[in-house]
C-alpha cells in the first residue's frame, strides 16, 4: 500500500525535459508537495504506529473499548493548561497537562482532529507561528524549569469524558485517560514543516526582490540574454524580437 502510494508520486516529483519555471517555483509545487505527501504517508500508516488513540477508564462491560476510543477521537480530548507547569511525579501530576479537576471553572484545552486542514496555524490554535522558536528556546532551558512546547501542542496523554445511561436510567460519567501515540510523530512533522516554511519564505522573498529589480533593468540587458539563448538565430530577427518582447516574455526566455 505504502510502496504503491510512493510510486504514484513519481509523476509529480520527476523532472520534465522542458521547464518554464525557476528553482524557487519547484521548491513550492514539487519539493514541498512531495514532503507533505511523505508526511501524510507517515501519519496514516497504522502498521507502523498503531491506532491513533487508545483510551482507558471504564470497564469493557460498562463501555466497550472500541466505542470509547471512537467517541473520544471524534468528540475531542482535552488537557489542563495549568497542569503543564506542574512537576510530573508522585507529588505532582501523572502526565503533562493531565490532572484532577477540582473546580468547574478550571480551563480546559480541547484537542480536535480535523479531516480537512485549511490553515495550519488555525489548526494548532495559533501555536504554529512560534512553534519552532519555542522548541529552540526549550532546548536551551534548564531541565527543572522548562515546559516542552511540543507536548502542549501535541499532548501524548489526554482526558476524555463519556456519559451514558446506567441501569436505573441515571446519567453516568466515565472519566477516561487517552494515549495519543501518533502525536510523537506529529510533533516532529510540524517542527520540520515550521523550519522548512521559514526557509521557503526567506528564499521566496529574495527571489521576489530579485524579480522586482529585474523589472527596472531588464531592458538594458534583454538583447544579450536573448542572443545567448538564440545564438543560432538571425541577429536581425533577434533585434526585432527584442523590440516587441515584454517583461513576461523575457522571463520566459530566460527559463529555457
Amino acid at each position: 500500500m505504502v510502496l504503491e502510494f510512493v510510486s504514484s508520486l513519481k509523476q509529480v516529483l520527476q523532472p520534465h525535459h522542458f521547464s518554464i519555471d525557476c528553482a524557487v517555483s519547484k521548491l513550492h509545487y514539487r519539493f514541498t508537495v512531495g514532503l507533505i505527501f511523505l508526511f501524510c504517508i507517515l501519519v496514516t500508516s497504522r502498521q507502523y504506529f498503531g491506532d491513533p488513540i487508545a483510551c482507558m477508564g471504564a470497564t469493557p462491560i460498562e463501555v466497550p473499548k472500541e466505542v470509547l476510543d471512537t467517541y473520544c477521537w471524534i468528540q475531542a480530548t482535552y488537557t489542563l493548561p495549568a497542569a503543564y507547569h506542574t512537576k510530573v511525579g508522585v507529588d505532582g501530576v501523572p502526565h503533562p497537562g493531565v490532572a484532577s479537576i477540582n473546580d468547574k471553572k478550571t480551563e480546559r484545552r480541547y484537542h480536535n482532529y480535523y479531516q480537512w486542514i485549511f490553515a495550519i496555524d488555525v489548526f494548532l490554535g495559533g501555536a504554529f507561528r512560534e512553534y519552532g522558536i519555542d522548541v529552540v528556546k526549550f532546548t536551551q532551558m534548564d531541565d527543572n524549569d522548562r515546559t516542552d512546547p511540543m507536548i502542549q501542542v501535541f499532548p501524548r496523554v489526554t482526558k476524555c469524558i463519556f456519559h451514558k445511561y446506567g441501569p436505573s436510567g441515571t446519567v453516568q460519567r466515565h472519566d477516561s485517560l487517552c494515549v495519543l501515540p501518533l502525536n510523537i510523530v506529529n510533533e516532529k512533522i510540524y517542527l520540520i514543516m515550521w523550519f522548512w516554511f521559514v526557509v521557503l519564505a526567506i528564499v521566496t522573498s529574495i527571489w521576489l526582490i530579485w524579480l522586482v529589480v529585474l523589472m527596472f533593468v531588464w531592458r538594458q540587458g534583454r538583447f544579450y540574454v536573448i542572443t545567448g539563448v538564440g545564438k543560432y538565430a538571425d541577429p536581425i530577427e533577434l533585434k526585432e524580437v527584442c523590440k516587441k518582447i515584454d517583461y513576461g516574455d523575457w522571463l520566459l526566455v530566460m527559463r529555457r
